[in-house]
């Protein structure tokens, strides 16, 4: 209990500052950028060329402004935006002027895949103006769409969402137009409020350029949805209830038999601002296989979530910014596997979206029988509110446990602060944790708790944490790799933009960093501490990076671990420091190659692990292949040891909308190749025919001559996905 109410003074302590800090700023930091949207007096042809007819009425951006890296300088680059509230879409234009046209990177044509390296455009929205929820709609100069939802304390998209919003580009002599139509039945919103934020931004990956509607300064971030502009007009929308129907139909051939299932999804507004799914037999054959990994420490790795279901609304089940993957109270993976065996899901529903301020976010999933577990019912929920000056308090439940093997409950609660206008125009964040689970499958302390400052600005970056997570802290539905300890991390970052004309011009921006993390048990006992010091570490103009590291490194372990097979570190304390060297190719070229090397002591040896990738694209991004390999060459006093990655990516788009992927993974460990490729054929929004194949086989070697004992097998899933709405 001492150690509960120190945890809940701390958290009271901090929001006490944190209030009082509020109380003592400025209302409001630079101009925001206020528009009002014009409504489209009738059909808006959106499939062509957007220019004359409903278009000479549209609201008019003239030109977005330079962002990044000269704060509102001119530039040739000119981008002017129109927009048209239509009856059932909002309607977006940007005309991208290029003065050397010939140089639009395009690199990919994949739904979802990473634009960094690609001319592109973006358009965020956030409806409710809380400046805590939002979308994020993104295509680039060949059409690929990738979109997004961000999260409160976020300032990254999470990328695997897809709303059904669509897309046409036209490529011209003096550079690229992208028209997006985004319907409203893809957003949550509240049809009786007129001022929506938003953001515009356009991306030349050749000059590292930005350019944005609202937030010109460094330390903006055109995903932060605080320093977004308003778009007015937007009140009165007809507050129709669109039901989608998503029926699929799937057959399965491999593993010695033919299989046919169906299933079906069902997604509805019931109000404007909430949305609910009900998926019935959910198949997620076209997920993105997770890449796979080398782990060489005695923890758990994360792995990101890929599944549909699970990502409609996932934002609203964000918990404690600063927290990332030290613990993730509900982790949706947890759901339908156990101990990396899939367990089927029998039906799933969800509620999302918001109840007057309030955000809301319900889920409960019914599994079936397998991997030795009964069936279980799982059940997730977060309610989070947004008050003035920027804070927000929010709260999580979790009941279930997919293992079977108790009866968990978590609650969690925490409390953000986030102001851009510290100091005038610096941003500053604050926030704090507090948590407890019953029903755990071990005695103790069931508690935990933590608070964070952070100061991200462009110059000057720093943060300050601490956690305590409590030996018997157990989310049954969440990401917890280490419980029972106390961690305190810290550290800054400078990092200047040196004058172009000056002896340091051939650099855009040099970075200094130094970063420190200190683990101990609950009971006091050190643990581990390392530090991550960057002496030397430089960006061009073009995106070339290069990187120099030093990481002095303490651990204890407690009990021995299996780094490799056959050679296991015994339990001590040791300590050695590690070195890295990294360097990335520039931006927004056909070829990108890119490398890291780790060396130095490692425990009670040596271990040097060498990380590349090299990727080519064909104009145009019809083609394109990644060569990707890992190597650890590790020499201990137990023994010597080579683990080895390996992957390859393949893929051809003859459009946006019909393209197949192809990725294949080995390693020296599984002694398996994994392939997988997927057929796609998008439709129309929300329908979608695909092909999937997977290929597993054990490759025998000298080192695993009997295949390590499991049979390989072959999969063809085909899958007809189509929404009547």
């Amino acid at each position: 209990m001492a150690g509960a109410w120190c945890g809940h003074s701390a958290v009271l302590g901090l929001g006490g500052a944190v209030l009082g800090l509020m109380l003592a700023l400025p209302a409001r930091g630079s101009p925001i950028p206020t528009l009002r949207i014009v409504q489209a007096p009738g059909r808006v042809p959106w499939r062509h060329f957007p220019q004359g007819g409903v278009w000479t009425r549209a609201t008019l951006i003239r030109k977005l402004v330079q962002q990044s890296p000269d704060p509102g300088a001119a530039t040739r680059f000119v981008t002017t935006v129109k927009l048209l509230r239509g009856r059932r879409a909002l309607y977006v234009a940007f005309f991208n002027r290029d003065p050397y046209p010939g140089g639009i990177s395009v690199n990919t044509l994949l739904r979802d895949a990473s634009q960094d390296n690609d001319d592109h455009v973006s358009l965020v929205l956030d409806p409710d103006a809380t400046g805590q929820l939002g979308y994020v709609f993104q295509v680039n100069a060949g059409g690929a769409r990738r979109d997004g939802l961000l999260a409160p304390g976020r300032t990254r998209p999470e990328w695997q969402w897809n709303g059904l919003w669509d897309v046409r580009v036209w490529r011209r002599s003096w550079g690229w137009v992208a028209l997006l139509r985004i319907p409203y039945s893809t957003l949550r919103f509240n049809p009786g409020h007129s001022g929506w934020k938003m953001n515009l931004a356009r991306m030349v990956p050749r000059r590292q350029l930005m350019l944005t509607w609202a937030g010109h300064r460094l330390n903006s971030n055109v995903f932060d949805l605080r320093q977004a502009g308003r778009l007015l007009g937007m009140a009165g929308i007809a507050a129709r209830r669109h039901w989608f129907f998503t029926p699929y139909v799937v057959a399965e051939a491999g593993g010695g038999g033919a299989r046919q299932k169906a299933g079906i999804t069902l997604k509805g507004t019931l109000t404007p601002r909430l949305t609910g799914v009900l998926t019935v037999r959910p198949d997620f054959a076209e997920a993105e296989a997770p890449s796979a990994q080398l782990n060489l420490t005695p923890y758990p790795l994360f792995i990101p979530e890929t599944r549909a279901f699970f990502l409609e609304g996932a934002n609203l089940f964000a918990f404690a910014p600063g927290l990332s993957d030290r613990l993730i109270p509900f982790y949706s993976r947890q759901v339908g596997q156990v101990d990396g065996v899939v367990i089927p899901v029998l039906a799933g529903a969800k509620l999302v979206g918001r109840s007057g301020l309030t955000s809301v976010g319900v889920m409960d999933v019914q599994t079936t029988s397998g991997a030795g577990v009964g069936p279980q019912n799982l059940f997730a929920g977060a309610l989070a509110w947004p008050l003035p000056g920027g804070l927000r308090i929010g709260t999580l439940v979790t009941h279930g446990d997919p293992t079977g093997t108790s009866d968990n409950t978590f609650l969690g609660m925490d409390a953000a602060w986030e102001t851009t206008h510290l100091f005038g125009d610096r941003n500053f964040n604050a926030s704090a944790w507090t948590a407890r689970s019953v029903g755990n499958p071990v005695p103790g302390y069931a508690g935990g708790w933590g608070a964070r400052v952070s100061y991200p600005n462009d110059l000057w970056t720093w943060h300050l944490s601490y956690n305590q997570f409590g030996p018997a802290l157990y989310p049954a539905l969440g990401f917890l790799p280490r419980p029972g300890i106390r961690t305190l991390d810290g550290g800054f970052a400078y990092q200047p933009r040196p004058n172009p004309l000056g002896h340091f011009g051939w650099a855009r921006q040099f970075f200094y960093e130094f970063y420190g993390h200190y683990t101990a048990a609950t009971t006091g006992e050190l643990l581990d501490w390392r530090f991550f010091v960057t002496p030397f570490n430089f960006q061009l103009a073009d995106g070339t990076h290069f990187e120099v590291n030093w990481m002095p490194h303490f651990q204890r372990l407690t009990q021995a671990f299996e780094v490799a097979s056959n050679v296991t570190i015994p339990a001590g304390d040791y300590r050695y420091n590690r070195y890295r060297i990294q360097a990335n190719s520039p931006a927004g070229r056909t070829w990108q190659i890119g490398g890291t090397i780790h060396a130095g002591r490692f425990y009670n040896g040596r271990l040097t692990q060498v990380d590349g990738s090299v990727a080519y694209a064909t104009p145009g991004g019809h083609w394109s292949v990644r060569l990707s390999a890992e190597s650890v060459f590790g020499r201990l006093p137990e023994g010597d040891f080579v683990l080895r990655l390996y992957g390859l990516g393949l893929t051809w788009a003859g459009s946006p909308a019909v393209t197949l992927s192809n990725s294949a993974q080995y390693d020296t460990i599984s002694h398996r190749v994994s392939v997988k490729s997927i057929f796609r054929w998008h439709l129309r929004p929300g329908s979608d025919l695909y092909l999937v194949w997977n290929h597993d086989v054990p490759v025998i070697t000298t080192n695993n001559p009997e295949g390590n004992g499991v049979t390989g097998g072959n999969q063809l899933v085909a899958k007809l996905a189509w929404t009547f709405s």
